[in-house]
């Protein structure tokens, strides 16, 4: 929490290199959401909670969340984050 009691965003630095890597596979168009659920697998990405590899379905979640290039929804409305992108938009878009 920031000192106006407001949460912040960090991205893990453990985990923000995969996921850098992931949204580059993704954006280069070369493979498939299954490929690329393998490719997440190699370069270490787990589930929090189970760590066991992430399935299609949350890779794809992933892939749509626009949190990871520095934007977050709030009750309907699309606001900048003040934390560091993982990617950037055209990465991402």
């Amino acid at each position: 929490l920031r000192e106006d009691g407001k949460r912040v965003i960090v991205p893990d630095p453990n985990v923000a290199p995969a996921l850098h890597k992931l949204f580059e596979w993704a954006a280069s168009g070369g493979f498939s959401l299954q490929i690329l659920t393998k490719k997440a697998a190699e370069v270490g990405l787990l589930a929090r909670r189970s760590k066991k590899p992430l399935t299609k379905s949350v890779v794809h979640h992933i892939l749509r969340n626009p949190i990871y290039m520095g934007e977050f929804e709030w009750a309907g409305e699309v606001y900048q984050g003040t934390h560091a992108p993982i990617v950037g938009r055209e990465t991402w878009d």
